[in-house]
């Protein structure tokens, strides 16, 4: 007889040929779900601490250090640089020479000109003694006072000419940039020297347009200059006459209110109020 087995796999029940045994139900048992678990602690150093609030930093703007007086001095006439006496760095009163040209042919053309006035008043005397006599030509008399009044214009134009021929400082202050060079031949509108005056500065920056309605003129703010690594008390003095349509800001200018050891133009900085 031909005996044999099968095992089957029914619901956790195995059948053989010694009969059906059933195991356990090993799904572990449904527990209470409101049953309470443990709390987890953390140690001191991970221990979870309320979030500090963080305040909105303040806004900083760039800010350039300007020179109140400053000057590009351009070529008042064409000519070569005969007078140089000043260096990149030096320091003028205000009247010092600062370029001088060689006028040899301007003051040549002036003494012709002071000449031909003289010879025409000279001609203009004699006509009025000659009225005087009742021996003048109504026509010559006015002629020569004609050519009077052209001599005495050109001699103006050579007095302006040879006024050119020296530049003299507007102001007292330093050179900050010298282009030209001794005996160096320069043509009209040239640029011939830059120069300012570092003991009066002021503060020019960008602001957003809506802020003038809070920081007016008079409004006090401190800049830290990176080159000096200072910080400085300022106030607004003065705001541009326009805004920027597209940027929407405008540009303000400020002066420091203590002391500006240190500081020279062209230096930038950080502003916040």
């Amino acid at each position: 007889m031909l005996r044999f087995s099968r095992v089957l796999f029914l619901t956790g029940c195995i059948l053989g040929s010694s009969g059906v045994a059933c195991a356990q139900d090993a799904t572990p048992p449904v527990t209470d779900q409101t049953t309470a678990q443990p709390k987890t602690t953390l140690p001191p150093n991970l221990e979870e601490s309320p979030a500090t609030p963080t305040l909105p930093e303040k806004p900083l703007y760039t800010v350039q250090v300007l020179a109140v007086n400053s000057a590009k001095i351009s070529a008042p006439m064409g000519g070569r640089v005969t007078i140089l006496p000043l260096r990149d760095g030096d320091s003028f009163k205000k009247g010092e020479m600062l370029v001088g040209f060689d006028c040899l042919l301007a003051k040549s053309q002036h003494a012709h000109a002071k000449a031909e006035v003289q010879k025409y008043k000279a001609l203009v005397e004699t006509q009025n003694n000659l009225r005087q006599l009742q021996s003048w030509s109504a026509s010559d008399y006015r002629t020569t006072k004609a050519d009077l009044a052209a001599a005495e214009a050109d001699l103006g134009v050579t007095q302006a000419t040879l006024s050119n021929c020296t530049v003299v400082a507007p102001f007292d202050g330093k050179v900050s940039e010298m282009p030209v060079h001794q005996d160096q031949f320069v043509t009209l509108g040239a640029p011939l020297i830059s120069i300012v005056d570092p003991s009066e500065l002021e503060l020019s920056f960008l602001i957003p347009a809506k802020l003038l309605v809070n920081h007016p003129v008079g409004t006090h703010f401190h800049v830290t200059i990176d080159e000096t690594g200072k910080s400085y008390e300022a106030v607004l003095t003065r705001v541009s006459g326009a805004a920027d349509p597209v940027s929407r800001t405008i540009r303000v200018y400020g002066k420091i209110d203590t002391a500006q050891d240190g500081l020279f133009p062209g230096m930038t900085g950080d502003a916040n109020f």
